[in-house]
């Protein structure tokens, strides 16, 4: 890509996460008029003691969690044909637990059908989460990670790498990586890093460039990067990378996000640039880890034969539902804000499409979460008799409920 490509990726998504701020102080000013609970959910006893996080020098603070109701999950819970995720705004482990994030920062839990509680509201503000199993997970804020190791009851916080991460994905309870960006505070293309102590420190891993987007395959030495167009691939545990590049009909590649579910199946979703209410976007999907095929476009991507047209301008999240699945949630801001989640199992070669919110309760998608094809959670905004107001819509099969029981307080 051009030299300066990496500098308007980087104007752009400082517009974007300028947005998000504005949008989530909307939201809070919303939940605080609303009132809040002041009711805290563990997914395991309160009362037991986080493990030790830090170092013995004292590298980290512990964050108890107030006298907490007890909500066990099982104690089998898996996640699922999804793996192990990326770190994002939801995730759930089964189809009746899960974690999700606040617009205020909070940690919220949700058990079965019961309304969700707030499980971690401070001091930090927390911008994503995520869980390897029902006790192991880790919430990323602006200034560091925090770890917990009892499902939530207690919170440790982890000074990390010198540069605070964008993002992280652990694929064990002390196995992960993540973006450390070169501007800190930015969302922009970085370094990509990795921890073997649970978070406490981390290395930088050699990559062929500057990475914006990252994968790692649990349980195998296959990782996955992106930057623009450009795709890395290891299967030697980070020693060594092979670069490929997807072809990108109409335009400059301007952003990039890589999801990965097996060290030959893998999605880029790129993102050609942003012109008159559409950001425009295409996805690619590869079987092999070498070739891959354009399989969802909208407008700017030069509108190729044979391949699924998405009708949303805005690409939301996505996330890998098994081999050759993937839901992927869109939206339309000049449709009143309409969301719209698309589902495939065949890798690409068609779509389903269910309508999550319709224009006259449209929001904007913040995150998703799939334990499973048929089960998963999408974190939006809606809008209701009072203004925006942030809820969890629950998918099964081809039915979607966003319910009193999953508005978030």
């Amino acid at each position: 890509m051009p030299d300066d490509s990496y500098r308007r990726l980087e104007q752009r998504r400082d517009r974007k996460r300028r947005n998000r701020m504005i949008t989530s102080g909307v939201l809070a000013l919303v939940i605080a008029a609303a009132g809040g609970t002041g009711v805290v959910l563990a997914f395991r006893n309160a009362g037991t003691a986080p493990r030790p996080g830090g170092s013995p020098t004292g590298g980290s603070t512990a964050v108890p969690s107030p006298s907490a109701t007890v909500v066990s999950p099982n104690p089998s819970a898996g996640l699922g044909a999804s793996g192990v995720p990326v770190a994002g705004a939801i995730q759930y482990i089964d189809p009746d637990h899960g974690w999700f994030v606040s617009p205020n920062g909070q940690i919220m839990a949700q058990s079965g059908g019961a309304s969700p509680v707030v499980l971690y509201s401070g001091p930090k503000k927390v911008t994503a989460l995520q869980f390897v199993d029902a006790d192991h997970g880790w919430a990323l804020t602006a200034d560091g990670l925090l770890r917990t190791s009892d499902g939530g009851a207690h919170w440790t916080f982890l000074n990390g790498p010198p540069a605070p991460l964008d993002t992280i994905q652990f694929v064990s309870n002390t196995a992960g990586v993540g973006i450390s960006p070169t501007q800190p505070g930015t969302s922009g293309p970085g370094h990509l890093m990795r921890t073997a102590d649970g978070g406490q420190t981390w290395t930088e891993v050699a990559t062929p460039g500057l990475v914006e987007s990252m994968c790692w395959v649990p349980g195998t030495n296959t990782g996955w990067a992106a930057a623009g167009a450009s795709i890395y691939r290891t299967t030697d545990d980070g020693s060594t990378w092979q670069s490929t590049q997807v072809d990108v009909p109409g335009g400059e590649v301007q952003g990039a996000t890589i999801r990965c579910t097996d060290e030959r199946d893998a999605w880029s979703l790129v993102i050609e640039g942003v012109a008159a209410g559409t950001e425009y976007h295409g996805l690619f999907h590869t079987t092999d880890g070498a070739t891959w095929r354009l399989v969802l476009q909208n407008g700017g991507l030069g509108q190729s034969s044979g391949v699924y047209d998405s009708k949303d301008p805005y690409p939301g999240q996505m996330v890998v539902t098994g081999p050759n699945g993937l839901a992927f949630v869109t939206w339309c801001p000049a449709c009143g804000n309409s969301v719209a989640l698309l589902r495939t199992s065949d890798g690409g070669k068609t779509w389903d499409s269910i309508q999550v919110a319709s224009p006259d309760k449209g929001g904007q998608p913040i995150g998703v979460s799939f334990v499973d094809p048929d089960h998963g959670w999408i974190l939006l905004t809606v809008r209701t008799d009072k203004g925006a107001a942030p809820a969890v819509a629950k998918v099964v099969g081809s039915t979607v409920t966003i319910s009193s029981q999953t508005t978030v307080p």
